[in-house]
């Protein structure tokens, strides 16, 4: 029994990896949309968590999967990144973990093992399980859950994923690894050197960047690694800008979860005198209902893709943020500008390979403005650009998911 808890507890520690980096000191707080700022609400978020638990036991009951694969979706990104493969064989997954819908079954064996469960976290690392006690109390039994529904799948044989550290995605695709369903990872946004060791039976990465990044983490000894670009480029390829607009007259402002609203609003402010301005918050971010200044126009990130946004633009500037990649690729010369209050820069290499620049001096950033071409320089990061299938990625991935389908049947008739 003890060493079923201490397996669980590990497979939970690992499946929290992003969550315990983004408590590093390098970001000063932890993002609000995860964990709450104070103490003294996490515990009082762990206690909720037990009773919701307790209050779900019999509440709920699994899904029955009649498909052969299903698309983990748990984002409006994960969506916009999988839906291109939906269809009678595919189906979309999402858990919900909620007071009035929990797709998860908790047991009496797992409210009754918690307390020991914890003790045993407690020992993993003390200072992340006793300052944040909601990620356990939250998260503790699902892993045992996802085991108890794919066993009861007797016709799934295949999993993707497009998120690599959610804790949600990352307990699942554990649970798929200990059931042998084959899971494929399809890359929906850059990497950093805080994400997790791939552990998939296939990984479908933008390029080269990602690949070197992922190899100084950690790649599982049986992860099969493919650069195929980014597949949700594809619809846009032909919207790409064909001249640089050498006399700028728009500009987009991207805002992510950890970037400081008193920085966002001294660089618009900035901005204004000269240009029209569209800032455009990330999908999680509920920040944007507080946020409202004259003279500017909101991109709705729920509503609008980034691509959209993109190409209604002539310049672009973020902090540390994925969508520079996607405003290279677009041909929208993009700026760093630094946003967040944490110690955290150019948490995606973007200035360090020179596809973007930094602004460091606001007064000095129409200096700065000597544009050519930029998405070439972006081949590090999406290995299909150049290529005979840019554009077609999608099409190249659904090629290479029939081949491991092949294998696969061809090594279970052996």
């Amino acid at each position: 029994m003890l060493k079923k808890v201490k397996h669980s507890v590990s497979v939970l520690d690992d499946s929290l990896w992003l969550y315990k980096n983004v408590c590093h000191p390098d970001f000063k707080i932890p993002s609000k949309s995860w964990t709450k700022n104070s103490f003294f609400l996490r515990v009082l978020s762990s206690l909720f968590s037990i009773f919701k638990k307790v209050f779900t036991l019999r509440k709920s009951r699994h899904r029955d999967i009649n498909a052969e694969g299903l698309l983990y979706i748990n984002s409006h990104n994960t969506n916009e990144t999988l839906k291109f493969l939906a269809s009678e064989d595919y189906d979309k997954f999402k858990q919900v973990s909620s007071f009035k819908n929990n797709d998860f079954i908790f047991s009496i064996k797992d409210i009754m093992l918690m307390p020991i469960a914890y003790i045993y976290a407690l020992k993993v690392d003390f200072s992340f399980y006793f300052f944040y006690p909601d990620f356990f109390f939250e998260n503790w039994g699902k892993y045992e859950s996802n085991l108890a529904f794919l066993k009861e799948q007797k016709s799934l044989h295949i999993v993707f994923f497009a998120n690599d550290h959610n804790v949600h995605n990352r307990l699942f695709l554990s649970a798929c690894l200990s059931n042998k369903i084959k899971t494929i990872y399809l890359q929906h946004a850059p990497v950093s050197k805080y994400f997790p060791p791939l552990k998939f039976n296939h990984a479908f990465l933008f390029g080269e960047v990602d690949f070197n990044i992922y190899s100084s983490i950690g790649i599982g000894e049986n992860v099969k690694v493919t650069l195929v670009g980014m597949p949700s480029f594809d619809k846009y390829h032909n919207l790409r800008k064909t001249l640089i607009n050498t006399s700028p007259r728009v500009i987009g402002v991207s805002v992510n979860l950890f970037d400081d609203l008193s920085k966002l609003k001294k660089l618009i402010s900035n901005l204004t005198k000269n240009y029209k301005i569209i800032v455009r918050f990330h999908p999680r971010d509920q920040r944007v209902a507080r946020f409202l200044l004259d003279n500017i126009e909101l991109s709705d990130s729920l509503s609008e893709s980034s691509f959209d946004y993109l190409a209604k633009l002539d310049l672009h500037i973020a902090g540390d943020s994925g969508i520079h990649l996607e405003s290279i690729l677009m041909n929208v010369p993009s700026f760093y500008y630094k946003m967040s209050i944490g110690t955290v820069w150019d948490y995606y290499k973007f200035l360090h390979y020179k596809v973007i620049k930094e602004v460091t001096d606001l007064n000095k950033f129409d200096e700065m403005l000597d544009l050519n071409d930029v998405y070439m320089s972006a081949k590090p990061f999406c290995a299909s650009v150049g290529e005979e299938y840019e554009g077609k990625v999608q099409k190249y991935i659904l090629k290479l998911i029939e081949k491991i389908k092949k294998e696969q049947v061809g090594n279970n008739g052996k």
